[in-house]
């Protein structure tokens, strides 16, 4: 009887352990329709959307890191009914060499410990392609921005006007 006791406990202390793990884990903290998104050490604020109304368009926010030491911005994806239609998401950053100007794809940028990365025209952003069919002037998109320490934050962003230069300066 001891014996089926032992092996009892054996067999369910890992079979607990196992489902316990298994737990909701949805750690996304959701824009409530404002402008503002906070999770565990990094808050996004001002998230726009610049569109020329073709298939691109670029996404700029701005992070604050409330931690002691830096966090890293390592993805982003589209939700919501906005998600299928748009083919390609990356992280983005404009490099200059000479007098001309590219756009390249990194894998991750550094948001400073106490310190603020802002996502603007001209530097670092989030690059939407393929999005079909092409954003208008007033769309709304919610963009999951996930951290490589961090909680992920879900903004809410708003594509501008064409030619508006958005992310460059603070949006209340």
């Amino acid at each position: 009887m001891k014996r089926v006791a032992i092996l009892m406990a054996a067999v369910a202390l890992p079979a607990m352990l196992l489902i316990s793990a298994c737990g909701d884990d949805d750690d996304d903290t959701t824009n409530g329709g404002g402008d503002q998104a906070s999770g565990a050490h990094v808050e996004a604020t001002n998230a726009s959307v610049k569109s020329p109304g073709n298939d691109v368009a670029s996404v700029y926010v701005t992070l604050t890191n409330h931690a002691d030491a830096p966090d890293y911005l390592i993805s982003a994806e589209i939700l919501g009914e906005r998600a299928g239609q748009v083919g390609m998401v990356q992280i983005h950053e404009v490099v200059t060499e000479g007098a001309t100007s590219k756009m390249q794809e990194v894998e991750k940028v550094e948001i400073p410990a106490k310190g603020e990365l802002q996502l603007k025209t001209g530097s670092y952003h989030i690059m939407l392609m393929n999005v079909d069919p092409p954003l208008a002037e007033g769309d709304e998109l919610e963009v999951k921005l996930n951290f490589e320490n961090a909680d992920p934050v879900t903004v809410k962003a708003t594509v501008g006007k064409p030619g508006q230069d958005m992310g460059a300066t603070s949006h209340n």
